[in-house]
């Protein structure tokens, strides 16, 4: 792709856009993404965030509306999405309902990633690419989630695809849907729009029929547009940006893990980065062209900038950005996947096929242990609907619940009918000694995972209110949380 990239071992030029050989591989490497993330699909208990997708899609659409008004802006296309999604049963809104919409997403974007790879830097590259995607752990943990990022995934490489298209064959027309894939982004995930500095290194080093001053004037013009349309969204999301639970500041380790959950493990990540040492070497040696001439004949970019940036630069970004502003997670930067699948491909692409072949056996045995452990009921990091029998069988009328952390609470979204007849006392600790009767119970429910923060001064209220006036009887862990019974002295 750059002047450093090796020539594909192939020797085959990128694909034009409209060459329907490519259409095959990809929706042969979609059905089998789509098949991976299948396996185990409800097995896993829905976490705290799946329960607040729930929790929102059972409102009708007006009643979705109003409460993004207040929380969750960022998440309100999705939410109605959702619930679109559930009206096609009668049945009550289930937490299936937003995992089918993740694995279609994931399974797009894997055949969109072949398709990208076909049309940057030869089949090769693109159908490794796509099962790099289609068998990454990583896609199958939130190919199995009720959140937006694996759609934001999908509508990312979507939109990739229109601006090749618009960049390599400028047309209002194609402009205009690249602008509309703009917006479906931003309304996916507000995040995601960090794309755009991908993007812009493919609009500056792409050259095409159009020279680059008006193809980048164009390109401005429709986002533009995308941010003209999403400002009302824009404003409001930034209005409740102080809504997001308290996250940690991330540090080197926590970006070398997202790399290994990346890969699938820690040994995959060390697989792939040796083999992409040995290509940047190769490739440092040979110093090809950068462009080549695809079959319409007109020229295209192989460059490896904007796919460096996309795959490696924006996880790195959004990881800086958060030492002032946390925000980096799995989940925020699921969006950069593809660009990191492009990079394991183009390396897999110039590898002999036995080599090629053996690596990419290594990557997939090595993540096996962690396909399987997410597909456990506790594999989401929660296993609520243990939490939810532990409490049914520890719960008497009339109990006392303080949630610790207080966002804990959520939980309780899922089955309400487990928690009928408690009091929840989390945000009034004076109660739980003073007002409240001396043979009542309190059931204690922290949280043990997922805590990027110390307890809040509420929370060690509470815990301390408790501790004072009570006694601890019995303890129920299960993943994720620990119940106490406490009782009056």
């Amino acid at each position: 792709m750059t002047a450093a990239s090796p020539t594909p071992a192939t020797g085959a030029a990128p694909a034009a856009l409209g060459d329907r050989s490519a259409a095959g591989p990809a929706a042969l490497v979609g059905l089998l993404a789509a098949a991976v993330y299948a396996v185990g699909l409800s097995r896993p208990s829905p976490w705290r965030d799946e329960v607040a997708t729930i929790d929102a899609a059972r409102r009708p659409a007006a009643g979705i509306l109003a409460l993004t008004e207040h929380v969750d802006a960022v998440h309100a296309a999705y939410y109605l999405l959702v619930r679109g999604v559930a009206d096609l049963d009668p049945g009550p809104v289930r937490v299936l309902d937003g995992r089918w919409i993740s694995l279609v997403g994931f399974a797009v974007a894997a055949a969109g990633t072949v398709l990208l790879g076909r049309r940057t830097d030869g089949a090769r590259t693109g159908l490794f690419a796509g099962l790099f995607l289609a068998g990454s752990p990583l896609t199958s943990r939130y190919a199995g989630e009720a959140r937006p990022f694996a759609l934001a995934t999908a509508v990312a490489v979507v939109s990739t695809l229109a601006l090749l298209a618009a960049v390599r064959r400028p047309g209002r027309g194609r402009w205009a849907l690249y602008a509309v894939t703009l917006v479906a982004l931003g309304a996916v995930e507000v995040l995601a729009l960090s794309l755009l500095v991908a993007h812009a290194c493919w609009v500056l080093v792409a050259p095409g029929p159009a020279g680059a001053r008006s193809r980048t004037w164009r390109w401005l013009a429709a986002v533009g547009a995308a941010v003209a349309l999403l400002s009302p969204l824009l404003a409001v999301v930034l209005g409740q940006r102080g809504q997001i639970g308290a996250l940690g500041t991330p540090t080197p380790r926590d970006l070398a893990a997202y790399a290994a959950r990346a890969a699938g493990s820690v040994a995959g990540s060390v697989v792939l980065a040796a083999a992409g040492a040995a290509f940047l070497v190769l490739g440092w040696r040979q110093r090809r062209a950068t462009q080549r001439t695809i079959r319409s004949g007109r020229t295209v970019s192989t460059g490896w900038l904007p796919v460096v940036v996309w795959g490696v630069g924006l996880p790195v970004l959004i990881w800086v950005v958060s030492q002032v502003d946390p925000l980096f997670r799995d989940r925020y930067v699921l969006f950069t996947l593809p660009g990191l699948a492009l990079l394991a491909g183009g390396v897999l692409a110039r590898l002999p096929v036995p080599v090629a072949a053996v690596t990419v056996a290594a990557v997939v045995v090595a993540g096996l242990p962690t396909q399987v452990a997410i597909r456990q009921a506790g594999g989401h990091g929660e296993d609520i609907r243990a939490l939810d029998a532990a409490v049914a069988a520890l719960r008497r009328p009339g109990d006392a619940v303080v949630f610790v952390p207080r966002s804990t609470a959520r939980v309780a979204q899922l089955d309400p009918r487990v928690w009928a007849g408690t009091t929840n006392l989390t945000d009034n600790p004076a109660l739980i000694g003073s007002a409240a009767r001396p043979t009542s119970r309190v059931l204690l429910v922290q949280r043990v995972s997922g805590a990027d923060s110390g307890p809040s001064a509420t929370d060690s209220a509470a815990v301390r209110a408790v501790e004072r006036s009570r006694r601890p009887t019995d303890r129920v862990a299960v993943t994720g949380f620990v119940v106490t019974v406490y009782t009056a002295r």
